[in-house]
């Protein structure tokens, strides 16, 4: 996309010291989490059938929309399914919330694993889409199951060069 001569814009920058879009997401809105630092991050689609994880009151499983907000999730370094500021919380073997991030592990906990399940390391078990393609539940994992394999749109969004350079944009340099 062409923006036009911006030259004005950054002289003015300059001219009033302006910090980085990175360094005010770091120093004044720190707990929102940053796509960057993420481990993986955009939707949360199953192997089994085009259905991805979906926010709401209750994270449930919908058809895949693609570029949904509702669909939008992080993976923090800290283990945490993150949407917008709340984290996904494992309430039972067949309900998963979206709670205030509490950065204590516990329910809100999960692991993406190597062989594209996620493991929720409290209770052992797997999330796996149900055989009716209607809701999620916790299972022994088992990577062989088709319906315990998620996959992310963004495994290592700080190898995507348009969305770093957005997030590092300093008009200092």
């Amino acid at each position: 996309m062409e923006y036009g001569d911006v030259s004005a814009r950054r002289q003015l920058r300059q001219r009033l010291n302006c910090s980085s879009f990175a360094w005010y997401m770091k120093h004044l809105f720190p707990e929102f989490p940053s796509p960057n630092e993420a481990e993986a991050s955009g939707e949360i689609r199953s192997q089994a059938a085009t259905y991805c994880l979906q926010a709401g009151s209750m994270v449930q499983v919908r058809p895949c929309y693609g570029n949904s907000s509702s669909q939008y999730f992080l993976l923090s370094k800290n283990g945490e399914v993150i949407h917008g500021l709340s984290c996904m919380d494992r309430v039972d073997e067949s309900q998963f919330k979206l709670l205030p991030c509490h950065a204590m592990k516990g329910n809100q906990e999960w692991i993406y694993q190597q062989d594209d399940t996620m493991l929720h390391p409290g209770s052992s078990k797997c999330i796996e889409l149900s055989s009716d393609d209607k809701k999620l539940i916790m299972a022994p994992c088992d990577a062989s199951k088709q319906r315990q394999r998620w996959s992310w749109k963004r495994r290592r969004p700080a190898e995507n060069p348009t969305l770093q350079s957005w997030l590092k944009f300093d008009l200092k340099q």
